[in-house]
């Protein structure tokens, strides 16, 4: 708390003495936000605690001076101080730019994408378990009348999590290329596919073996549990690959990503092969058309005083009987329903059933859950 404290001080001053003295030709603006997250969990065998949350806490400054964009986001949940986007950026055009920081590779959409403007209150346990998130790293994105694309190189783990290890850092080779023909409201496509090479860091005592881990949770914020979880011993590295489907028409949209994991082990050890595969569609009932990002490739948030229900069906399997690691398969319905109430707040409310097979936690299970967000928005 003493570091919260501090942290939040020195981020709040900085901000006040930066809009007081900016240059003629430097903006800058301060932005924040705060989730307040409950679950209520039914029939679950391992007794799983219902219960509330203040699910995330951020504060943060941007500022652009010219061609050049910065940003520093820092994260305040569970009582813990973490870095978010952190990154300065040159824009050559006003369709390319390079960036160099700590941001979210381009793998993965929901992971790109604020978990604010996403249509659920979680991305899923697909996109959890094979989407890397933020990295620290150096990436090129561009985009032209029918195509996006972005290339980088990243650390493979977050940095601030291993400042004490001994051994070097694994690595990352991240891409992704889009093509969207079809970009009006209500009338949208877009495929895309995405594709990393990595090296996994060394393990905390330095030794020769490295491992890989791929694991997820259930989507409450109430309760982090990562019920499929598979260790991958003795990884020399690993590549992913994961294909992506947007649409729209009029006030439905559908989103879709298939993902395939790889891991090349050392001693001749049997490759170690995982999948998940997730398929989402949404209803505007009370607002008009989807509406499409191009400078990100994905759906645009829709406005204030829209109502919109979605649907989204995921199975994560962890079970590869080559080599003999099984870390389980998840399967998972959520239904949800959002309000885009005002510009700056949002509710939320899921409904999630589970289904785990033998290979998981605690066994085979079935279980559901109701969970509920408001979203409160400053900048």
């Amino acid at each position: 708390m003493k570091k919260l404290g501090i942290v939040s001080a020195m981020l709040l001053s900085a901000t006040l003495t930066f809009g007081q003295a900016l240059p003629e030709k430097l903006q800058g603006s301060f932005n924040g936000r705060v989730y307040f997250d409950g679950s209520a969990f039914f029939k679950d065998k391992t007794h799983l605690g219902s219960g509330a949350t203040i699910s995330d806490i951020r504060l943060g400054v941007s500022g652009k001076y010219e061609k050049f964009v910065g940003k520093i986001d820092i994260g305040f949940a569970k009582k813990t101080v973490s870095l978010k986007d952190v990154f300065i950026e040159y824009d050559f055009k006003k369709n390319s730019y390079v960036r160099l920081g700590h941001f979210a590779e381009p793998f993965g959409l929901d992971y790109m994408e604020s978990s604010g403007n996403i249509r659920f209150i979680n991305a899923g346990c697909v996109t959890e378990a094979f989407a890397p998130g933020r990295k620290l790293g150096l990436e090129y994105i561009g985009w032209s009348k029918n195509f996006w694309y972005a290339g980088g190189i990243f650390g493979d783990t977050h940095f601030d999590q291993k400042l004490d290890y001994k051994g070097n850092d694994g690595y990352a080779f991240t891409g992704r290329f889009v093509y969207n023909p079809f970009k009006k409201e209500g009338q949208i496509l877009h495929v895309g596919v995405a594709a990393t090479f990595r090296t996994p860091d060394a393990n905390k005592d330095g030794s020769a073996s490295r491992s890989i881990t791929y694991g997820a949770n259930v989507g409450s914020m109430v309760n982090s549990t990562k019920f499929v979880n598979a260790v991958v011993t003795d990884a020399n590295n690993s590549v992913k690959v994961a294909g992506e489907l947007i649409g729209a028409l009029g006030h439905f949209s559908l989103q879709s990503e298939y993902f395939y994991a790889q891991v090349d082990r050392k001693d001749n050890l049997e490759k170690y092969k995982a999948w998940g595969a997730y398929g989402q569609v949404g209803f505007i009932a009370i607002g008009s058309g989807y509406e499409y990002a191009t400078s990100w490739a994905r759906l645009e948030l829709p406005k204030p005083g829209t109502l919109e229900f979605a649907v989204r069906y995921s199975c994560l399997d962890l079970n590869n009987s080559d080599s003999a690691i099984y870390g389980g398969e998840q399967q998972q319905l959520t239904l949800g329903c959002n309000y885009y109430w005002k510009k700056f707040i949002r509710l939320r409310l899921n409904y999630n059933y589970v289904h785990l097979d033998k290979h998981a936690l605690n066994g085979k299970e079935d279980f559901n859950f109701l969970s509920a967000r408001v979203q409160v928005f400053f900048n």
